[in-house]
């Protein structure tokens, strides 16, 4: 199973947006036709910058049946083991901080 990330930019989204409603308003003709003209440029223009995939890999952690099963990634599960102490409560009617 892969995690894709697709970074895309449309440089002329608001030129789309505004040549659509243009030609909406308009009758066939040689403006409508400039128009539509424009518009399949401003579509055209959009590129992406960024592409990646990352793998993951399905864990079953001991959890109660009908729970989804935890997506990591494989960083993660090489990742140096945390220790399993449990954060300290803080009592109840203290603020919780150091002091």
């Amino acid at each position: 199973m892969q995690f894709k990330v697709e970074v895309m930019v449309e440089p002329d989204h608001y030129y789309v947006r505004f040549y659509e409603s243009a030609i909406a308003d308009l009758r066939p003709g040689q403006a409508r036709n400039l128009l539509e003209k424009a518009l399949d440029r401003a579509k055209k223009s959009s590129f992406k910058i960024y592409e990646n995939s990352f793998p993951l890999y399905l864990l079953h952690v001991n959890a109660p049946v009908g729970t989804q099963p935890i997506m990591v990634s494989k960083r993660e599960l090489m990742a140096p083991a945390t220790t399993n102490k449990k954060p300290k409560r803080p009592e109840p009617g203290s603020r919780g901080g150091n002091g």
